[in-house]
């Protein structure tokens, strides 16, 4: 980023490449040892749960894989039981309604199309 100063006004050029390394330090280093109001300095109270973080990240890790694992294998069982039950509780269902004799189709009606006088007196009411 250039800076350009004028009489009036200073301009900010922005430039094609971000910021370095060195000036991303440099805006960050003087932020670790600022002390709020008589508080310890930031790095001091982050350490400590940064480290808390860092340990607690394995086992959380490994307890969520574990939940994924067993969930997916809940579903896969459940799918497996739906594909090999599905014909059996089809089977099962045409044969109740065969032996209370209610499996037949039913056929369609023809339908019946009146001549053009009549159905014309009939739409003009």
């Amino acid at each position: 980023m250039s800076i350009i100063e004028t009489n009036t006004a200073v301009v900010i050029e922005p430039s094609s490449e971000g910021p370095t390394f060195r000036e991303i330090l440099d805006d960050v280093l003087p932020v670790i040892g600022v002390v709020f109001v008589a508080g310890p300095p930031v790095i001091a109270v982050a350490a400590p749960w940064l480290l808390l973080a860092l340990m607690l990240s394995g086992p959380f890790a490994v307890l969520v894989a574990f939940t994924v694992v067993v969930l997916l294998a809940v579903a896969a069982v459940a799918a497996i039981a739906g594909i090999v039950a599905a014909p059996y509780v089809l089977a099962c269902h045409l044969h109740r309604r065969y032996r209370m004799g209610r499996l037949v189709l039913p056929i369609p009606r023809p339908v019946r199309v009146g001549g053009g006088r009549q159905r014309a007196a009939d739409i003009a009411g």
